[in-house]
């Protein structure tokens, strides 16, 4: 073995090569010292079933109190807490709550991260914003709804919270944050919010059974990844405000079926609608000046017959894959990607 091999080397009577394999193996003891699994450090203790009590009075989670503490199966929480610090259950594996006290007003960022047996059916209605990462990797969350009065919900929030089967989201719901809802698999949302005002990166990501047919009045952009591989998205119209479509964010929407775009719109990102094969446009609103490289790549539906004179750029493979597109009119720019057919 390694060790065996520095211990012959300590009694060499080259005083370098001793002194060399001390340092190795005083090395490779740190190293499998800092591989060791460290001792759980929970605030309050757990007993041998894996249930811990917070005692009657706190008003307070502190920040870690059982970070990692795997062996947390259970707990119980006084009906005087009003606030979860970060981190307080991050790592808990094994623990299986069902509800949190009705006076919590906060919780903090990455409060439930990666407790992946965490069964919450509610929420606590005084909660007025859920804080980054709180429950990320909760695949056994199933809430239903939210509370009412929330008004944002911070990034990656319910990242990877598969089980996750809201139908609706608060009406005073205002921004959703990049990766809020990445990887939902079973979110079934049919409308979002009229008040709602940005979508952050990747907020929607393969939310493969998003159905919604249209989006909020007030949305001006759509940021990039937005709704990348939402095989059920199926909405008929975008907003008349929008301005731009960023990189991905209709990529691979086999159901999004739009046929025409907004009038206000100038930009279209990078593989903006790539792999949308249900999308049947005939026309692009005059006033887009630039397409990305391979924006509507593989929109075999795409029935374009002109482009808008005040294009000035179209990007590379903008419209591979498409079929014959039956153009008669390429406006003045040049093709700088080859030929749109």
């Amino acid at each position: 073995s390694v060790d065996a091999f520095l211990q012959a080397k300590l009694g060499s009577d080259d005083a370098e090569v001793a002194e060399a394999a001390q340092a190795a193996l005083t090395r490779v003891s740190e190293q499998e010292g800092e591989e060791e699994e460290e001792e759980e450090d929970p605030l309050f203790p757990i007993d041998a079933q894996g249930h811990a009590t917070v005692p009657e009075g706190e008003t307070e989670l502190p920040a870690c109190a059982f970070m990692d503490c795997t062996s947390l199966i259970s707990i119980t929480l006084p009906a005087s807490l009003i606030s979860i610090g970060h981190s307080a259950f991050d790592g808990c594996t094994s623990l299986v709550l069902t509800g949190l006290p009705d006076g919590i007003t906060s919780i903090g960022d990455g409060a439930f991260m990666g407790c992946p047996s965490l069964a919450l059916t509610s929420l606590p209605e005084d909660l007025t914003s859920i804080s980054h990462q709180a429950f990320e990797g909760c695949a056994s969350l199933a809430l239903t709804s939210l509370p009412d009065g929330l008004t944002s919900i911070g990034h990656q929030a319910f990242r990877g919270c598969a089980s996750l089967a809201l139908t609706s989201l608060p009406d005073d719901l205002t921004s959703i944050s990049h990766q809020a809802f990445d990887g939902c698999a079973s979110l079934a949302l049919t409308s979002l919010p009229d008040g709602l005002t940005s979508i952050g990166d990747h907020a929607f990501s393969y939310c493969t059974s998003l159905a919604l047919t249209s989006l909020p009045d007030g949305l001006t952009s759509i940021d990039n990844y937005a709704f990348n591989r939402c095989a059920s998205l199926a909405l008929t119209s975008l907003p008349d405000g929008l301005t731009s479509i960023s990189d991905q964010a209709f990529g691979s929407c086999a159901s999004l079926a739009l046929t025409s775009l907004p009038d206000g719109l100038t930009s279209i990102g990078d593989r903006a609608f790539e792999g949308c094969t249900s999308l049947a446009l005939t026309s692009l609103p005059e006033g887009i000046t630039s397409i990305g490289d391979q924006a509507f790549r593989d929109c075999d539906s795409l029935a374009l017959t002109s482009l808008p004179e005040s294009l000035t750029s179209i990007g590379a493979d903008a419209f591979e894959g498409c079929g014959p597109l039956a153009l008669t009119s390429l406006g003045w720019v040049p093709i700088l990607g080859g030929s749109p057919s």
